[in-house]
């Protein structure tokens, strides 16, 4: 049995109340003192406090919208990428995110508009196609 996934399905259970808690204390420090590694540390400080304003508004969770799963998985994507240069992959921040996208995929996400899904989850599939292309 995977216990990291056990793990994230758990969470999956939670409140988005208690998943904001954990956004709070969450640890976003980088190691390295280059200025490219300061700005990537103050991006991941901004994400982590929008992310727990939002998870924080009951309101704004009952209605989610496909994006801001679509984003989420390019934003953990991308903070993949970057924090291995430091050797940080194992980082909370991307954890974090996983976390994220376990409890969307345990929620309903509200669709707006059908062209929206389908502009949404397209950019996203050929996002998933070039990727598999570049390796």
């Amino acid at each position: 049995m995977d216990i990291h996934k056990d793990l994230l399905n758990k969470v999956g259970d939670k409140s988005w109340e208690e998943i904001a808690l954990i956004a709070r204390d969450l640890e976003v420090k980088i190691e390295h003192e280059d200025e490219e590694a300061r700005q990537l540390e103050k991006k991941m400080q901004v994400i982590k406090q929008v992310l727990y304003e939002t998870m924080n508004d009951p309101d704004r969770m009952k209605h989610l919208s496909s994006k801001f799963y679509v984003r989420l998985n390019k934003l953990m994507d991308e903070m993949e990428g970057k924090l291995k240069k430091y050797r940080a992959d194992r980082q909370e921040f991307v954890v974090f995110i996983r976390i994220l996208l376990t409890k969307l995929k345990k929620e309903k996400l509200v669709v707006t508009h059908k062209l929206d899904r389908r502009v949404e989850f397209g950019k996203h599939k050929k996002d998933a196609e070039s990727s598999r292309k570049e390796e």
